[in-house]
């Protein structure tokens, strides 16, 4: 048993552009770095190998401002894309938004729809129970 049975154990996914396309997106604030960087940092210190793709600067600055984050795991053997999702209005005027998470195995074409968020921090914390999960259960 890996981790693609629990998404669904599908040999092809939907593509990059056929999510982006789909997806109405907000890009990434200031917050919303602040709470990746904090994320990730306490994510490492768990022994958790999440990792940004070393693509640079500049692609991470565009990929941000469309809205998405990949992040890379050896450990577990996927790629994660985390999409951003325009939710509308609140009440109040505020911007609401979505984290969508797609998951990309090795071993498969495409992405493979995860779970809604309504924050950043719990998308994260969704990631490292599936190390869990990995370490408990599938090993």
């Amino acid at each position: 048993m890996n981790l693609s049975s629990v998404f669904g154990g599908r040999d092809s996914g939907a593509t990059f552009d056929s999510i982006t396309s789909s997806v109405c997106r907000v890009g990434l604030v200031r917050s919303d770095l602040v709470n990746l960087r904090s994320g990730l940092t306490t994510l490492r210190c768990d022994g958790r190998d999440l990792l940004l793709p070393d693509d640079g600067a500049t692609a991470f600055a565009v990929m941000a401002e469309a809205g998405c984050v990949f992040l890379l795991s050896e450990y577990l053997g996927v790629q994660f894309l985390l999409v951003k999702q325009d939710a509308g209005k609140g009440f109040f005027g505020g911007q609401k938004v979505n984290w969508l998470l797609y998951v990309n195995f090795k071993d498969s074409v495409g992405w493979f729809p995860g779970q809604s968020h309504k924050s950043l921090i719990h998308a994260l914390a969704f990631i490292d129970s599936l190390y869990l999960l990995h370490d408990v259960v599938l090993e």
